[in-house]
């Protein structure tokens, strides 16, 4: 939490010495761009998977459904790795391998 340095919220410095993951220009991560809406995502189904789209043309998430174990440990990524299954009429999406720079806010909390 100590070395992260917001330059929002209530431990906020100058904002040019703040080490916000964003200001390196890396993508929000998923749990950021879920939260606030940092981005829009379409989701599209397709046969054998679903995928989400943000508008700004990355490709944060690929449910896969039946492709991938529990046991699988995918390298971390700034959305992760979702892997799901329907039970019943509902789509169920587990997420791994999210990267632990990820911030989940903008105040520095730690993903």
């Amino acid at each position: 939490m100590k070395a992260n340095q917001p330059a929002l919220g209530p431990r906020a410095i100058v904002p040019a010495k703040a080490n916000d993951p964003l200001g390196d220009a890396n993508p929000p991560g998923l749990l950021r761009t879920l939260v606030y809406g940092l981005d829009r995502i379409m989701f599209v189904q397709l046969r054998r998977q679903v995928t989400g789209k943000c508008s700004n043309g990355q490709t944060p998430s690929r449910q896969h459904t039946g492709l991938m174990q529990n046991s699988e440990k995918p390298a971390a990524f700034w959305y992760g790795y979702q892997f799901g299954k329907w039970e019943g009429d509902t789509f169920v999406v587990q997420t791994v391998g999210l990267d632990s720079r990820e911030w989940l806010d903008g105040w520095g909390n730690p993903f």
